[in-house]
């Protein structure tokens, strides 16, 4: 339905990770057909990072050079920080500009 999903600091361990459960009984060796920008913060809510890393390992695995998964963890920020600068990131990861040579 997207050709691109910005994900940032996304609640992937929600209801003991309801997010994995549905995913798990979605798409099982589905191939990616998305672009995918994913990031948390350094700092971000303790129950976090385990359920982020476990999600982005799955779409990595169904990843393909034409629908690419890239995740990052942001240094230094906190779940709310996280937001502007994942959101920056993330557009321009999805959406990088013309090159010069093309202008």
């Amino acid at each position: 339905a997207f050709a691109s999903m910005l994900l940032v600091a996304p609640a992937i361990a929600w209801d003991s990770g309801a997010v994995l459960r549905r995913e798990a009984s979605l798409a099982p060796g589905v191939p990616l057909r998305t672009r995918i920008y994913t990031a948390i913060g350094e700092h971000d809510d303790p129950h976090v990072p385990d359920a982020w890393r476990t999600f982005v390992a799955r779409l990595t695995v169904r990843a393909s050079s034409a629908h690419p998964v890239t995740s990052e963890v942001l240094a230094g920020e906190t779940h709310i920080s996280a937001w502007p600068v994942g959101l920056t990131r993330g557009l321009r990861t999805l959406f990088p500009p013309p090159s010069a040579a093309r202008r």
